[in-house]
């Protein structure tokens, strides 16, 4: 991939001399330098970190294990640090969280099992183990029947039901929240700013990820009546 030289120098400028602080109990540290990593929540973080953890993606994929759309491997879709795995195999899948793990291992970062879990899928495709069977260096990962991937809670039955309830409810703290600002009936903003904010910021919320767990059937009409109602 040809990065333009322009880009490469704005994201090193972005980067250099760095500095940061920590706060704690109402402390803060003294000033420090970063030397590695990249910010948290920027908007580059994401594909910068990709960049660091892209040798890890390349053995993953090279491993000829895993998931696979045709003759390309789609094992590990990953958005910075949060990596999923996928299989067919439970075998498969235990060699591929080895490789992840042997590769924190060599770049001396952790992994948390707490916060990793195993989805078994009820398809009768799918080869059915013990649910400890899987574990990440000398931890058991738990089995769990809902884990959410990048915003997107993924269930055993691959139903966008569990999406569609989360999406739903941060769609409406939203909605309260920006009641103070105007965003409401009689009295409140004019309907073209509040469109506008409604575009913006409520029915992004309420559709991400949709793309993926395609909503049909009563899913759908849970959508609808929701929709209607805002």
């Amino acid at each position: 991939m040809k990065i333009p030289e322009q880009s490469i120098l704005i994201i090193y400028n972005l980067y250099k001399n760095v500095v940061s602080c920590v706060r704690w109990n109402n402390q803060i540290s003294d000033i420090f330098r970063i030397e590695q990593g990249v910010r948290q929540d920027g908007t580059l973080s994401a594909d910068l970190y990709k960049i660091y953890i892209n040798t890890l993606l390349d053995i993953l994929a090279d491993s000829g294990h895993g998931g696979k759309i045709g003759s390309i491997s789609c094992c590990a879709p990953t958005c910075a640090d949060d990596l999923a795995i996928l299989s067919n195999c439970p075998y498969e899948t235990q060699i591929l969280i080895n490789m992840a793990f042997d590769f924190s291992k060599r770049e001396a970062y952790l992994l948390q099992p707490a916060k990793s879990c195993v989805i078994q899928s009820k398809s009768s495709h799918h080869e059915k183990v013990n649910e400890n069977f899987w574990t990440l260096g000398n931890s058991i990962l738990p089995t769990s029947n809902k884990a959410t991937h990048i915003g997107i809670c993924r269930t055993d039955d691959d139903s966008c039901k569990a999406t569609i309830d989360e999406n739903l409810k941060k769609a409406r703290r939203t909605l309260y929240s920006l009641m103070g600002d105007g965003l409401y009936g009689q009295n409140g903003l004019n309907p073209q700013t509040s469109m506008s904010i409604m575009n913006t910021y409520i029915i992004p919320i309420m559709l991400y990820g949709l793309e993926i767990v395609i909503p049909r059937g009563r899913c759908l009409e849970t959508l609808n009546i929701q929709f209607k109602k805002i």
